[in-house]
């Protein structure tokens, strides 16, 4: 016999997730035609991530991310986002001038692909 009863942790996560794409939708409905030509751009294929200290595990500000001639600054926690680029395989480089460069290949599909890293220290 299967219990088909919901838990009460399951009917919280369900009504959360119900909320959030309310909010979602409602957000969606508020824009502008100029706020949706902008998130349309924030679809496009690109990189977002966090570059951290490998030792301390802490978001590295100022290094440079870059691919293919664009780059792209991390902000204080050692996020950056790298966009406008076509579905491909990048060689993506990492510099800070305290830290051993980072260099990998990734490869974009649709929208923003996740790609973190973590620096060495000199």
């Amino acid at each position: 016999m299967v219990d088909n009863r919901v838990s009460g942790w399951q009917r919280k996560r369900i009504v959360l997730g119900q909320v959030c794409c309310l909010l979602f939708l409602g957000s969606l409905a508020a824009c502008t035609v100029e706020d949706n030509l902008n998130m349309a751009d924030a679809f496009q294929p690109g990189l977002s991530g966090t570059v951290t200290d490998a030792v301390t595990k802490a978001g590295i500000a100022g290094a440079t991310v870059s691919a293919q001639g664009k780059s792209a600054v991390t902000g204080a926690n050692g996020f950056y986002v790298l966009g406008d680029f076509k579905a491909g395989t990048y060689k993506v480089k990492v510099s800070h001038s305290a830290y051993v460069d980072s260099e990998r290949e990734i490869s974009i599909q649709q929208f923003l692909q996740a790609a973190d890293f973590q620096l060495q220290p000199k």
